[in-house]
């Protein structure tokens, strides 16, 4: 098949913590785009995959660590799936019957797809959603001082109750009361931010997070967002212009070794790979797996996903002897932490494979991708798009 597919169908596992999709997927656990790349975008210390128009083979949430316990607040799950039907509803009445500028039709396009990934594994995208609220709601204890308690208090019961039109209001009144406390009001257009992140509205949920991050600054979680949203919606270079910010600010506080700076660096490599820079992406992945080298030591799920997105990088410069290097150690960090059948070994079988059969290794790369179709028919059944990915994947290798 030659360079032309030579990144074809690699997922990109990263820690940018993805997805929105690049910004939603919030998951659960350890902090954890070529036709088919993933992102896994890492945001603070939580986890969240995303991805972009051209992803091929679909992004995937790793839930872990008593996700059964989690759904004590927020909408309860048949009322999450009946809003998420709702909402990719309404956006395809807008693609349909509305006159749109190409800006706006790109943009819903890009909300529908986020839709449409929440809704192919919606047990754990709503795991995932409510661990988010958890750490929202505890949040705003950080405002006691600024703004009424009973208001705070408020705030948090329309949270919990999932009563997002009755938070969105008390958010407002957080705002306005806060006027001059910057603190309070920076947290206000973040939270508003989350809770149009919630409903799927990037585009409004970006004009949040800037606000937030003019007002404070040089906070690093108000940068880290408005970043990863920027980048969600393709604009690389705003997003690239935030991460720098939240890096700069990271390095200060904690210094070259910290697992947040290595999650910065990652995701300005992701950035950047984004633009087809890929040298400056890599010297982003080397620094950040350098000092998760130092931290976690080699058989820790943080190093792997560095090395496979070192791997990722070096394909899509026809570097396929050292992707393969990186892509073999990931994969097999990944199968003494996980076992045979979770997601991320899967991931990991199908770039090498991709990796083989761009240096013309078919029957290899026909023995990687037919295991990770088999894990993945494990996890996900048959009609899920990892599933159809793997086995157009095949199918590309069998044609060369």
């Amino acid at each position: 098949m030659g360079n032309q597919n030579k990144a074809a169908w690699i997922r990109v596992v990263g820690v940018i913590i993805v997805a929105l999709i690049t910004g939603f997927f919030t998951l659960i656990g350890s902090a954890t785009e070529s036709t088919a790349a993933t992102s896994i975008i890492v945001k603070d210390n939580s986890t969240v995959i995303t991805g972009n128009k051209f992803d091929q083979r679909g992004q995937q949430v790793r839930v872990q660590n008593n996700a059964e316990t989690i759904n004590i607040i927020g909408v309860p799950f048949e009322q999450y799936k009946a809003d998420l039907a709702e909402k990719e509803k309404e956006i395809r009445q807008l693609l349909v019957n509305v006159a749109l500028s190409d800006r706006d039709k790109t943009d819903l396009e890009k909300e529908l797809a986020a839709v449409e990934q929440l809704r192919s594994n919606e047990q754990a995208s709503y795991q995932a959603h409510i661990k988010d609220l958890q750490e929202r709601i505890a949040r705003l204890d950080q405002l006691a001082g600024q703004v009424p308690d009973k208001l705070i208090e408020d705030a948090k019961q329309a949270l919990i109750k999932g009563d997002k039109t009755q938070a969105e209001k008390l958010f407002k009144q957080v705002r306005e009361q806060a006027a001059s406390a910057i603190k309070g009001a920076a947290e206000a257009e973040y939270q508003l931010g989350k809770l149009a992140e919630d409903e799927i509205n990037y585009r409004e949920a970006y004009q949040y997070y800037q606000r937030a991050t003019q007002l404070a600054p040089d906070n690093t979680t108000y940068l880290n967002e408005a970043g990863l949203m920027a980048q969600t919606l393709g604009q690389y270079q705003k997003a690239i212009e935030y991460l720098e910010r939240a890096l700069a600010s990271n390095l200060k506080t904690f210094g070259e070794d910290h697992p947040t700076v290595a999650v910065r660096r990652n995701n300005l490599g992701l950035a950047w790979q984004s633009l087809g820079e890929y040298q400056k992406a890599i010297g982003y992945y080397e620094l950040a797996l350098a000092s998760d080298l130092k931290t976690f030591g080699e058989d820790h799920p943080e190093v792997a996903t560095r090395r496979n997105n070192l791997g990722t990088a070096w394909n899509f410069l026809g570097e396929f002897q050292k992707a393969i290097g990186y892509l073999e150690r990931a994969l097999a960090s990944n199968l003494k932490t996980f076992g045979e059948d979770h997601p991320d070994v899967a991931t990991g079988r199908n770039n090498l494979g991709m990796a083989w059969q761009s240096l013309g290794e078919y029957q290899k790369a026909i023995e990687y991708l037919e295991l990770a179709l088999a894990s993945d028919l494990k996890t996900f059944g048959e009609d899920h798009p990892d599933v159809a990915t793997g086995r157009n994947n095949l199918g590309m290798a069998w044609q060369s």
